[in-house]
């Protein structure tokens, strides 16, 4: 049940095929796209597994299997689509919920990990208006095939500030944070003149 268009055959709606693939092409990572394609197209009926023996007389020791497909009919194809677009919502909004979460739990420690005077600095920074931005997921361009689906990536650690001049408000603070911590750190020394220059 095929019909000719241009220099290609297509399956009919509702026809049947068999096609011998290498194994190969079954499990291929690259090919990922090619069988979320078929499977929007047709009902995949059985994968058969056939001896390397089979192919043994033509000198051909590849692994291969028979794919049977049937092409949908059209109110196969609208239900495929309706199942799609339905799940692909439910499941879309259950994963930005995971990853916003995941990124609320481990952006602090990404940023200032187990450091308490790290964590200190950052919260005396954030007090004059400069603030360590948390890493924050997005989405990637989706893949160029039918229904792809995103990858998530996130984003780099950041600054977000308010400060009129952020060196030199970091570095008051800083400096404070040496000066309050160090024995031999003064205000009237060498060592604190040339550190409050920073």
């Amino acid at each position: 049940m095929t019909k000719t268009r241009g220099y290609g055959t297509t399956l009919e709606r509702k026809g049947s095929n068999g096609i011998v693939l290498p194994d190969g092409n079954l499990n291929n990572p690259s090919l990922t796209w090619l069988w979320r394609w078929c499977e929007g197209k047709a009902k995949s009926l059985a994968v058969v597994g056939l001896p390397e023996e089979t192919f043994r007389s033509a000198d051909a020791t590849v692994k291969a299997s028979l794919v049977f497909l049937k092409r949908f009919s059209k109110d196969d194809q609208k239900a495929w689509d309706a199942a799609w677009t339905a799940a692909k919502a439910t499941h879309d909004a259950a994963f930005e919920a995971e990853r916003d979460k995941l990124c609320d739990a481990f952006g602090t420690r990404i940023i200032s990990g187990d450091d308490k005077d790290a964590a200190r600095v950052l919260k005396e920074l954030s007090a004059i208006g400069i603030e360590r931005v948390p890493p924050a997921w997005f989405s990637a361009d989706a893949p160029p095939y039918p229904k792809g689906i995103s990858a998530t990536k996130l984003k780099k650690v950041g600054w977000a500030d308010s400060a009129k001049d952020r060196k030199k408000a970091a570095a008051l603070v800083i400096t404070r944070r040496l000066w309050e911590t160090s024995d031999h750190f003064s205000p009237g020394s060498t060592l604190g003149a040339s550190r409050s220059r920073w």
